[in-house]
């Protein structure tokens, strides 16, 4: 069974695929059409149930397992960027995500959503080798 921090991370990640970008990240289902999230064809009202507790677990486990988290390309440059605003501004993510979100507007960090953290790129990242450096 997940722990605790998988299970949160990956229920907002199950969530955030079936809702629009402006809402991504919250720890609540808003935004999400019943009928279109995972947790519900199992049951109508199935996650309102506390005692689906362990149900609703497995089905977010077996949802994470079926849908790995999508890797973002970044070229070497990209990267050597992120890791230094994150070294430089660890967990302050207004500064982070007004870099990124600066950058985004110039052309960098393509897939990106407006809410996509410094930390979850280099957790997540496939760095791209140019033949130009």
């Amino acid at each position: 069974m997940i722990d605790k921090e998988t299970y949160k991370r990956e229920l907002v990640r199950m969530w955030d695929a079936h809702r629009d970008e402006g809402r991504r990240g919250y720890e609540r289902c808003h935004g999400v059409k019943c009928e279109e999230c995972p947790l519900y064809s199992l049951h109508t009202a199935f996650c309102e149930n506390s005692v689906n507790a362990f149900e609703i677990i497995e089905e977010v486990e077996k949802w994470a397992k079926e849908n790995p988290p999508k890797k973002y390309k970044v070229s070497r440059m990209e990267y050597d960027i992120l890791q230094e605003v994150y070294s430089i501004h660890g967990n302050f993510r207004m500064y982070q995500n007004e870099i990124i979100n600066n950058l985004r507007e110039k052309g960098y960090f393509k897939d990106s959503y407006e809410d996509t953290e410094i930390e979850d790129y280099l957790n997540d990242c496939e760095v791209e080798d140019n033949d130009d450096n």
